[in-house]
């Protein structure tokens, strides 16, 4: 079964790679436009999704210890290495230790 995620992402291909109108590209993935044109409006679950995208989808888990320890990995690199620009490129570690003493 085929998503409507995958739907979209195939008609984007079509409008932006193959230079057919959103009516076009729609018709072709089996889209109705209302469809095509959605975004998700939930911004709870940001972090889940990139820990999606970057690490589920990136890797192959042998054992859940594999699976644990990968996580584990990415979610350290995620809050203390990796700046983010919603926090004027500084990483959450560093953000939280510099709004902690603005709020002491």
């Amino acid at each position: 079964m085929v998503t409507p995620a995958v739907k979209r992402k195939a008609a984007s291909v079509m409008i932006t790679e193959f230079r057919r109108s959103q009516r076009r590209a729609c018709d072709l993935s089996g889209l109705r436009r209302s469809t095509c044109r959605y975004r998700s409006r939930r911004s709870g679950d940001d972090e889940l999704r990139q820990l999606r995208l970057e690490c589920l989808d990136a890797h192959w888990f042998s054992t859940l210890d594999d699976a644990r320890h990968t996580i584990e990995d990415w979610r350290l690199d995620y809050n203390d290495v990796r700046p983010h620009s919603s926090l004027a490129e500084k990483t959450p570690a560093e953000f939280a230790a510099a709004h902690r003493e603005t709020a002491a």
